[in-house]
């Protein structure tokens, strides 16, 4: 008894000397409209290898990603610029931003996923940001 009551001692000591657990750092992930290519898309020609969607059309569109992981931002993918033509956002990315209460310069981190158009509308308002490309 003398030892069990050793051994529940112990494991108590041990549970009240471990700090506390921190805190999860604040996470969020927005999808951003960066673009949207003109006209829609026939499926059977770009995503099916059996033809079995007829006729289907879809329209796409280009998405960033706003990933906020405590007080830090990373924007992923920047989209188009608003004067490509046909495939410009409604929205620009700056205006999509300070609709979420942000401005550029707080975007700590811009990460492009690949080269083309629809990644690389960085402008100098992304000029002070930590880029990341492949």
């Amino acid at each position: 008894m003398n030892r069990t009551l050793l051994l529940a001692g112990l494991c108590a000591a041990a549970l009240a000397a471990q700090p506390a657990l921190a805190q999860a750092p604040d996470m969020s992930l927005t999808r951003l409209d960066c673009g949207t290519p003109n006209p829609p898309t026939a499926v059977n020609q770009r995503f099916s290898d059996t033809y079995s969607y007829g006729d289907l059309k879809l329209q796409l569109i280009y998405s960033c990603y706003l990933i906020k992981h405590g007080d830090d931002y990373l924007l992923w993918d920047t989209g188009h610029a608003m004067t490509t033509p046909n495939v410009a956002p409604k929205v620009s990315l700056v205006d999509q931003l300070a609709q979420l209460n942000l401005k550029p310069e707080q975007i700590k981190y811009v990460g492009i996923s690949h080269y083309h158009g629809t990644r690389r509308a960085i402008t100098a308002c992304w000029s002070s940001c930590r880029r990341r490309a492949p």
